[in-house]
């Protein structure tokens, strides 16, 4: 999902809210339900480019009482045009 951003045509050049909405909406088809809105954060560039970054963690139940947490963080840049 966060790959594929900066591959998009579309977002090239979008405002923070229009990568915002996109990425929530491949998060929900992809039932990717452990993002919160503070696990990313958005930021300009000086090239102009967006720079999308994405930390969280998911934790689920493994056996009786062992659980798995798995840490993600990653960044993607989208290019300005």
């Amino acid at each position: 999902s966060l790959n594929s951003l900066a591959t998009e045509p579309d977002l090239r050049g979008a405002s923070e809210s229009a990568l915002m909405d996109h990425l929530y909406r491949r998060f929900s088809v992809n039932d990717i339900n452990d993002v919160g809105s503070d696990d990313v954060t958005v930021t300009r560039e000086d090239s102009g480019a967006m720079k999308v970054n994405v930390t969280y963690d998911a934790k689920t139940s493994f056996f009786y009482n062992i659980s798995l947490i798995v840490h993600f963080d990653n960044s993607v840049e989208v290019p300005a045009q």
